[in-house]
């Protein structure tokens, strides 16, 4: 189908999830070749998926929908960092964004997110941001959460190593933090046993 689009030359290409019914080695393949086409014809592509992969892998700009309303356009490294919404930081990354309720609080060494019983310092500008807001959620990526402070500007955090996931080439972590869970993405050697 591809192939017959190609010979009339369209301006735009048009794709209706056209990797979801292919097995998982096969999807990776052609995934890299429509890339690979689209930079040889240098034509628009208006690609929808459900595959996040597919979409920030694939996309020069990327449209995220939420019950028909688009909640970001933006390029795949701005969706991935800056999310725009909640839905949207939820939605991208494999594992997805840590999103925790939690509180402010003061105390005699500055303001502190609370996630009920742990909690970590926040700077001055975003304590401000968030006086006066009924509902604060903090979000952090896996691979930004780190079980030694390796920075000066690193804010530690108390928590309890609940459980391994080893995959290969990393291993994911579950960290009981007061009344919340976090994953972290840790190297694939990372062997410290629950508890």
């Amino acid at each position: 189908a591809i192939g017959r689009a190609i010979v009339r030359q369209p301006q735009v290409f048009l794709f209706d999830e056209p990797l979801s019914n292919l097995d998982a080695k096969l999807r990776n393949e052609m995934r890299s070749e429509i890339k690979r086409l689209h930079q040889r014809l240098g034509a628009t592509i208006v690609y929808v998926t459900h595959d996040q992969v597919e979409a920030m892998t694939l996309a020069d700009r990327i449209a995220v929908l939420q019950a028909g309303r688009v909640m970001q356009l933006d390029t795949p490294r701005n969706i991935y960092n800056r999310p725009a919404a909640e839905f949207v930081a939820g939605f991208t990354g494999a594992p997805p964004m840590n999103l925790v309720d939690g509180r402010l609080v003061g105390g005699s060494d500055g303001d502190r997110f609370d996630l009920g019983g742990a909690s970590l310092a926040l700077p001055a500008a975003q304590a401000a941001a968030a006086r006066g807001t009924a509902r604060l959620r903090l979000g952090v990526r896996p691979e930004n959460l780190r079980l030694q402070r390796q920075h000066a500007d690193d804010q530690p955090l108390d928590g309890t190593v609940v459980l391994l996931e080893p995959l290969g080439a990393e291993t994911l972590v579950t960290l009981r933090c007061g009344g919340c869970e976090l994953m972290a993405r840790m190297a694939a050697s990372f062997m410290l046993p629950p508890g």
